[in-house]
């Protein structure tokens, strides 16, 4: 676990219940203490935003095949943090589990850009958010990286048609 944030595993457990459709009264009231609301845009994990110790988080329950889905955002959360990128958000918790695993992470609010035309100034972010992560190298960490999933014609059709599928 990073940071300060102590999640405790109850609340994981009321949030995956919930999501599941099997909730009961005193998860209910656990998870609306919390502030807990769906948000969109989690393709195919489910993602909500909950208030925790007066500060906003996220919890993102992801769909379990053989990609390792969770372990692998986790393992990019908590390496883009331990060198200072402060453009994704930070992680707090990995809740490893078989049947639906989570990240605890923080929130950042913000819309999706899309297909929009971006003004200067989120230009100007964009770079330096590209800058700042392309600073981070083989020659610059010690990490150990995770091997990219799919092959390189997967890989080539994602990045030129922009469908990341479930490959």
């Amino acid at each position: 676990m990073l940071g300060d944030i102590r999640l405790a595993s109850s609340s994981i457990e009321a949030v995956r219940r919930y999501h599941r459709g099997e909730a009961d009264s005193e998860d209910v009231r656990h998870i609306q203490a919390m502030g807990l609301r769906r948000l969109d845009g989690g393709r195919n994990n489910a993602v909500f935003a909950f208030q925790h110790s007066g500060k906003p988080l996220c919890i993102k329950l992801y769909r379990v095949d053989t990609r390792q889905r969770a372990g692998t955002e986790w393992h990019a959360l908590t390496w883009l943090s331990s060198h200072g990128y402060h453009f994704a958000p930070r992680p707090f918790h990995h809740y490893a589990d078989t049947s639906l695993p989570a990240v605890v992470m923080e929130f950042i609010d913000g819309t999706w850009l899309g297909e929009q035309r971006l003004s200067r100034t989120q230009l100007e972010s964009l770079v330096e958010a590209h800058q700042q992560m392309y600073s981070i190298t083989p020659d610059t960490s010690d990490a150990r990286f995770r091997p990219a999933t799919g092959n390189a014609r997967v890989m080539v059709r994602r990045v030129t048609t922009g469908e990341w599928g479930t490959d």
